[in-house]
C-alpha cells in the first residue's frame, strides 16, 4: 500500500523535472542562437564593403580630414594595409 501511495507522488515530480529541464534546454538554445547571430553580425569580414578600408594614423583610426599633406597613414581593411603619405 505504501509503495503505491509513493509511486502516485513520484509521477508528478517525474513530469515536473521533465518540463523544467526541457524549459532550461529551449532557454540555453535561444541563448546560444542569440550569441551565434550576434557573432555572424560582428564578424569582419561580412561587415567588410568592398572598396572600403580604415584610416589610421599614430595607431589610432582617424577621419580622412584629420590628415595633413606629407603624413604618413595606413589603409587597413579584413586582409591587408598599406603604408600611404599623403601629397
Amino acid at each position: 500500500y505504501r509503495v503505491s501511495q509513493y509511486e502516485t507522488k513520484l509521477t508528478p515530480l517525474y513530469q515536473q523535472l521533465k518540463d523544467n529541464m526541457e524549459y532550461v534546454l529551449q532557454r540555453r538554445i535561444g541563448k546560444l542562437s542569440a550569441i551565434e547571430q550576434q557573432m555572424r553580425l560582428n564578424n569582419p569580414k561580412l561587415k567588410q564593403k568592398d572598396g572600403w578600408a580604415e584610416i589610421v594614423l599614430n595607431g589610432k583610426r582617424v577621419k580622412l580630414s584629420t590628415i595633413k599633406r606629407g603624413d604618413r597613414f595606413m589603409l587597413v581593411d579584413v586582409e591587408s594595409r598599406i603604408e600611404v603619405k599623403a601629397l
